[in-house]
């Protein structure tokens, strides 16, 4: 017995020297030895305010920049390692104040020094597709787009990840005059990932929006699973309460505010993305929930038309002022939008029943019927907006 004594002593003591050791050593020269790797591996100055190992070997680290991104405080627990999957499990991974800045132009998608990804495929010889009109990537660019991921050696899974008070800068700069769109406060739990293999993983996040100095609180919700291994994946995305206004560097000059007389609108935005062996088939709503006009709107041709129009969606969607569903099939491991749906549903949906929202104006004006100059005229306005997208 006094030998068991003894050899648990000395494995005690051992374990106390090497975690003493390692405390000291990370406490000591930890953050330097982060810095300098993010040196060497990007090229980039970091700045770390404090790393610090505390019991039971819980990593902690203050006060991080490096280039686009930068977070109050990333506390790391981890469980242990399995020698035989090399795989590291980590209980949790709790990040505060979690600030990113992403930039998009023309050619790539920026997240200095970290992400420089082209958003365009390399020049390549054309490969027959059956069905180009059905799936808006050809299978040139799916074969010059895929990249090989470097080899890792050991996977890291982690339980849950919670993210506290993160904010997203999103600067679009593919036109003449960059436009800053803000998703802040956002509270974001993912369960179950494992990195790099990225099998199934679930995602529950919950955030604000502010655009051109207006605050949208609470606006998006993202739920669902992805299996990113599998190219399979059920995501809802939910935009609610987004204001018109906020998003007025979007739209042509004819749909501003005073053009249509528009006091403000608010408009919901469902989105269904749904994966399965890579097909991914994006199904997204536009629902106009509330619109304000000003005062004297009734005299504006513009302002006429749109009380239409919503009025017309309002009979054919049971009282909802709701756009028909624009949907794009393209690929999850390489999707491709074509933003020439939307363009040619809106343009359409605008000209294309131009009869019944004639019988609808008529209708509703005094003059009744008879009142023909008023209803051409806006019929004349309706053509006139084609294209305007």
């Amino acid at each position: 017995m006094k030998k068991v004594w003894i050899i648990l002593s000395v494995l005690l003591g051992l374990f106390v020297l090497v975690f003493a050791g390692a405390y000291i050593f990370v406490n000591v020269k930890g953050k330097d030895i982060l810095a300098q790797t993010l040196k060497q591996q990007f090229k980039a100055e970091a700045k770390v305010g404090s790393l610090t190992l505390t019991l039971p070997f819980t990593l902690e680290i203050k006060g991080f920049s490096c280039g686009d991104v930068s977070f109050g405080r990333l506390r790391v627990t981890p469980i242990g390692y399995d020698f035989s999957a090399k795989r590291l499990s980590l209980a949790a991974v709790d990040i505060d104040a979690l600030n990113v800045t992403v930039t998009m132009d023309q050619q790539k998608l920026l997240i200095k020094p970290f992400v420089d990804q082209p958003l365009q495929a390399p020049q390549a010889a054309a490969v027959p597709v059956s069905d180009q009109s059905e799936w808006f990537m050809s299978a040139a660019y799916a074969q010059t787009s895929a990249v090989s991921a470097p080899a890792v050696p050991i996977s890291v899974k982690v339980n849950v990840i919670n993210l506290k008070g993160g904010r997203v800068t999103f600067i679009d700069a593919r036109g003449k005059k960059p436009i800053t769109i803000y998703v802040n406060d956002i509270a974001a739990k993912v369960n179950g990932l494992v990195y790099p293999e990225l099998t199934r993983f679930t995602l529950d996040v919950l955030a604000s929006l502010e655009a051109r100095h207006l605050t949208m609180k609470k606006a998006v919700t993202l739920k669902g699973w992805v299996d990113y291994s599998r190219k399979d994946m059920d995501v809802s995305l939910d935009a609610a309460g987004l204001k018109y206004s906020a998003f007025l560097d979007y739209f042509p000059k004819k749909w501003m505010p005073d053009s249509l007389s528009l006091e403000e609108a608010f408009i919901n935005a469902p989105v269904k993305m749904v994966s399965k062996n890579d097909d991914l088939v994006i199904d997204a709503l536009v629902i106009f929930d509330k619109v304000d006009f000003k005062p004297g709107a009734e005299s504006n041709p513009l302002a006429t038309m749109l009380k239409t129009v919503l009025e017309s969606l309002r009979q054919k969607n049971n009282g909802q002022a709701q756009l028909p569903n624009f949907v794009f099939k393209t690929k999850m491991s390489a999707p491709v939008i074509d933003t020439k749906i939307v363009t040619d549903a809106l343009n359409k949906m605008l000209t294309g029943d131009l009869g019944m929202w004639a019988n609808l104006i008529a209708e509703q004006s005094k003059g009744g019927a008879g009142n023909i100059g008023t209803i051409q005229g806006l019929l004349d306005t309706c053509k006139s907006l084609k294209g305007s997208f």
